[in-house]
Order: C-alpha cells, then structure tokens, then sequence
C-alpha cells in the first residue's frame, strides 16, 4: 500500500501493540524524510510501514518542526497517550518533558514553578535539552477527561490527598504508576484507585530544579516497572513498549524488591547530601560519609533480612555506590527540599526503615539518627 495524502494515515496501521517501540528518546515523524526522520532498525515506526512520499504539514499540525507532538498521523501508530503528571516538580517535570513530544501531557502542580510554566513553558537542561509548553492544572477540577496514564511523583507524604484529589479522574482504562521516593506509596493507590489499577515504578533518573519553570536533567539513571505483586502483565508489557520511545524502561518481576532497594538507596545518600549540603558525587570524596553511608547500608540490610524481603540484585550495598556515581551531579530531592523550606521524606524512607526494625527487634541507630538530623533542620528552616 502506497499512502499517497496524510489523511490515509489516520487508518494505517489500526495497531501496534505488539511492534517494538524504539528505545531513543524521540520518535520518527511519520510525514518527513530526512536525516532526523530516518527509518532505520531503532525506529519506533517499522521500515515496511514508513509513508515513502508525505509532505509534513507544517508547524500548525507538528507543532514542534516535526518532532512528534499532537500530530494526527502519531495516534494511527498507537504511540499518542494521555498522561497526567501528578505532582509537577523536577522529577515529574523531567517525566512529562521527556513524554511531552510523543504524547498528550498535561502537568498537575501548583506554586511558582507550575504557574511560570503555564506562561513561559518549561526548560530542560543538562542531559537532554527542550523547552516545552504543556497544558497544566493547579487543581483536579480543570481536567475534564480521564488520562491514559496517571503518573504519580508527589512527595510520599502526599499520596493519600494527591490520590484522593485525582480518583474522579481515574477511568475505566487509566493505569495509575507511582515512581515516587518511599515506602507505602503503592498501598495507597491500591486502597484508593484499586489494584487492576496501579503499577509500581522505580527511577533513578535525577533532575533538579534551578528556577521555576527551569530543571536540569542531571542523571540518566534506569526506570522499571510491574505489578506491585505477581508476574508483569500485558499491560505493563504495552506500557513499557510505549514508554520506551521516550526514556528506556525496563520490565520489573519483584516490584517489591525493586522499591526497597530504591528506599535503600535513598535511605543511604540522600540525608547525608541534605545534612551536608552537597550533591551526591561528594559523597564518595569524604572518607566520613562514606563511613556514614556503610553504616546506614548495614544496618538497614538487617532489617530487611530479618523482614525477609529480598533485593533483585546479588549485592545491594554495590547497587547503592553505583547509584551514588551514576547520579553524581545530582542535587538528591531530599537537599532540594531542605534548601527550599519544605518538609522532607525522612518519615517514608529511613523513618519507614526504622518502624520495621522495631516491629522486628533490629536496632536502627543509624537510621535514627539520620531521622532526628532532618526533623532539626526542618523545624528550623521548613516554612
């Protein structure tokens, strides 16, 4: 078959769902040819299904010179979601920036920093680059129609009332994923959306905010995602596929395992960069706090042993260093909190850790410790 006009598009191909997805981070434009454009093995539009002699219709429709945005043609290859961000800061901001060009997103925030994208756009730099203007919403009430996806990254103190918030908004076909810092996130959008519902997700991808309206993509990090419990469906299968045309996703088969480990993760570097004021990387040059660090490894491996929850890699006190170089130039969302006033996570993360050693009878002085610093430094600072 011959396209021979872009309206032939719309019906062509009716699915893909079970076509690879390209794992770059944009998406060939179906209407041009060229070096940006071209097919080729990673593409996510297959070389046998590639319209051979379209004319891009312009900026009016492509939006973004041919980057896939609200294009028309892009729903025929079944890549066009509706995403809604929950929760707008660095790491949702990142999330939507990097979705933004294939798919319908629409940020869900509030404060400075939603309201100057709403009249400036939003500015990505760092490891990749991109000034986007997606539609956002300060409250649940000015979206009118249920997303495809909701994508959860407020800060876990905030999950039930964000859940809450958004539920009318949940359709019959909305998947809900959580790539948030913490323990508990899952069970609450369990509780709330339902469990046919809700994915679990994990990322390491690091982003930091500079300005309102301006982050930088600081860490390039993995993202997986599954079911909270049980063998990965096909719906996280298709999900991952479509995501992977945007960020690379890895499917997860012990999303229990995958979020403890991030909470271990967190539990080690991020109060330390908070205290200190410093960003990751720093952690590995000062001989204390990778004491520190070790410290905090050892004692929260005990507990999680004695809970009998186990990790998806063979050694996690090496995950935790691999992390903490693979995000070096990351400013942790823990120091971005502290810097900024605002209330931090310690309760979901080392906090959680040490409510499990209690319930376990594992001592977690460390962790404790860590605690008590953070609670200081907000009663101090958080306004």
């Amino acid at each position: 078959m011959t396209l021979q006009r872009p309206t032939d598009i719309l019906h062509y191909p009716p699915t893909l769902d079970d076509r690879p997805i390209s794992t770059r981070g944009s998406v060939s434009c179906p209407w041009r040819r060229g070096p940006m454009n071209a097919v080729d093995e990673g593409s996510a539009v297959p070389a046998d299904l590639a319209p051979p002699r379209l004319v891009c219709p312009g900026r009016r429709l492509c939006r973004l010179r041919c980057r896939p945005r609200r294009l028309l043609g892009h729903r025929a290859y079944g890549l066009l979601m509706k995403v809604l961000i929950v929760g707008a800061g660095a790491l949702g901001s990142l999330v939507g920036a990097l979705l933004d060009p294939a798919h319908d997103v629409r940020l869900l925030g509030r404060g400075e920093h939603i309201r100057t994208i709403a009249s400036e756009g939003l500015r990505v730099e760092g490891l990749t680059r991109s000034h986007i203007h997606p539609p956002v919403a300060e409250i649940p009430e000015a979206i009118t129609s249920p997303p495809d996806l909701m994508v959860f990254t407020v800060k876990a103190y905030d999950t039930k009332a964000a859940a809450r918030a958004t539920i009318d908004l949940c359709g019959h076909n909305t998947l809900v994923l959580t790539l948030q810092n913490g323990l508990g996130n899952v069970e609450i959008l369990q509780e709330t959306f339902g469990r046919e519902h809700v994915l679990a997700g994990v990322t390491s991808m690091g982003a930091h905010r500079t300005a309102p309206g301006r982050i930088v993509h600081a860490g390039a990090g993995r993202t997986i995602i599954g079911r909270p419990v049980g063998a990965p469906d096909g719906a996280v299968k298709r999900l991952a596929r479509i995501l992977n045309g945007s960020f690379p996703v890895e499917i997860g088969g012990d999303m229990r395992g995958e979020i403890h480990l991030k909470a271990l993760a967190n539990a080690a570097i991020n109060p330390l960069t908070a205290i200190h004021r410093v960003r990751n990387g720093e952690i590995l040059r000062h001989p204390d706090l990778m004491r520190r660090m070790d410290a905090v490894i050892e004692e929260s491996l005990a507990v999680y042993s004695a809970a009998g929850i186990g990790f998806p890699v063979p050694d996690p006190r090496s995950f935790v260093y691999g992390v903490v170089r693979g995000t070096a130039e990351n400013r942790s969302s823990m120091l971005q909190d502290v810097e900024r006033g605002h209330r931090t996570e310690i309760d979901q993360i080392n906090g959680a850790i040490a409510v499990m050693g209690r319930k376990h009878g594992i001592p977690t002085p460390e962790n404790d410790s860590l605690v008590e610093a953070i609670h200081l430094i907000e009663n101090s600072v958080v306004q």
